[in-house]
């Protein structure tokens, strides 16, 4: 028997914890516990010299992955999970975006502005290219993306209707989500989606009013945090809404002003909000690059936020759980479609010609930088295989290594797992004691 090389061991007020990052399994250790393990020698645990007082502790840090035979190699398994995910043909991952037109001005968008949008032509090639993967999948997933997809409303609701109608005559089960500004949600568009099967909606919303307003603006140059919020308060019991936070220098200070609005506005209890650091992914981003903050700083931040978030009644906890399936974008069943009929493996593409892997012109035939991105595989890079926090990264954005050909952007846990741990362990202990 051996320790995993994905433990992570902390001492707080005289108590032993221990996590493992392949299984998210979280464990309290006792004194007598603690000089159990502590006394395990790395690759020369032999289970028969263990006493049978130490024994159930003994099962209990197998089933947790904490040691392991000696003959499991933990990167095979990462790679096993990885490919699974990577190339499993049960399921078919699309990001729709039915124009590649905003109604917004962010400074930071990684998009060029681009007018396109689905005609009709569009419209029933992207039915033709559902039908010809629907035979082999057993589930669909529908992200609509844009631009703003709610300038295209009428687009989506008709392919909604088609997409959920080939789904039902091939039991095909299905799901849909958004990401959208909120700007153009009214309620009579809410219920047309929600009655469409889209569960989930991502919207962003920069901060308190004064500075949203510096950075969510629309095309003539005005703010829309007020619309936004009003459309996020009459539409949230449709959908389970994800408030985003896109943090900066800006507005880093600030985002506690921001939980206390909405607080007060009571929808503590009814969305999530989380925050994400704005990262100059493309050349269309760079003008922004001076106001992002470092992942080590970042990383403190967000363990913060979720804290102080907790504690005001949101619904939000941070917990680090793996990602063995890695980032859809190399997956060979993923793809996203623009508004111009070209297909992307990745939503940092859209707009960039060069990176298309195929078109809705030439439906089933893509192009040789497809497998680009079906060649790729964290596992490749000894920075990611000799880390320790590889089964919750698993090298994060696909972009960053095949367009960009630069070094992994690493996860936040990177720097922050330790206080990850603490803060959770804090407010599970107050929830315990809430009952």
């Amino acid at each position: 028997m051996k320790k995993s090389k994905y433990n992570f061991f902390y001492e707080e007020k005289d108590r032993y914890y221990l996590y493992n990052a392949i299984t998210g399994a979280f464990a309290e250790l006792d004194e007598d516990n603690y000089k159990f393990y502590n006394h395990l020698s790395d690759n020369e645990i032999n289970e028969e010299e263990i006493s049978e007082k130490d024994l159930d502790t003994f099962e209990k840090l197998k089933r947790g992955h904490y040691i392991l035979n000696d003959d499991f190699n933990e990167i095979n398994f990462i790679r096993s999970k990885y490919n699974s995910a990577q190339f499993n043909n049960g399921n078919l991952t699309l990001t729709i975006a039915p124009t590649l037109d905003c109604n917004f001005r962010c400074p930071y968008c990684y998009e060029s502005l681009n007018p396109h949008s689905f005609n009709e032509d569009h419209v029933n090639k992207v039915i033709q290219f559902i039908e010809l993967w629907i035979p082999r999948i057993k589930h669909l997933s529908v992200t609509w993306y844009g631009g703003e997809p709610l300038l295209e409303v009428k687009t989506i609701i008709l392919l909604s209707e088609k997409i959920r109608q080939i789904c039902k005559d091939n039991n095909v089960t299905y799901v849909a989500s958004m990401i959208t500004n909120g700007y153009l949600l009214t309620e009579e568009i809410a219920d047309r989606l929600a009655g469409n099967d889209v569960k989930r909606l991502q919207i962003t919303v920069d901060g308190p009013k004064h500075l949203h307003n510096k950075t969510r603006i629309l095309a003539d140059g005005s703010g829309s945090y007020d619309h936004i919020i009003e459309n996020i308060e009459k539409n949230c019991d449709k959908f389970k809404i994800s408030v985003r936070i896109n943090v900066s220098k800006k507005n880093q200070d600030y985002l506690e002003d921001l939980l206390v609005d909405l607080k007060e506005r009571n929808l503590h209890k009814r969305i999530s909000v989380y925050v994400a650091a704005v990262e100059p992914h493309t050349d269309e981003a760079k003008r922004f690059e001076i106001n992002c903050i470092s992942k080590p700083s970042f990383s403190k931040i967000k363990v913060e936020f979720f804290d102080l978030a907790f504690n005001m009644g949101f619904k939000v906890r941070l917990y680090p759980r793996n990602l063995l399936g890695g980032c859809s974008a190399s997956g060979s069943n993923s793809f996203v479609i623009a508004g111009d009929g070209k297909l992307y493996k990745c939503w940092h593409s859209v707009g960039h010609d060069d990176e298309a892997v195929g078109s809705l012109d030439n439906i089933g035939k893509f192009k040789y930088n497809l497998y680009d991105w079906l060649a790729y595989s964290p596992l490749n890079h000894d920075e990611c295989l000799n880390c320790k926090v590889l089964p919750l990264c698993m090298g994060r954005c696909p972009h960053y290594w095949v367009i960009q050909g630069k070094k992994p952007q690493c996860s936040e846990f990177k720097y922050n797992l330790e206080e990850v741990l603490k803060t959770f362990k804090r407010q599970e202990d107050f929830l315990k004691q809430a009952k």
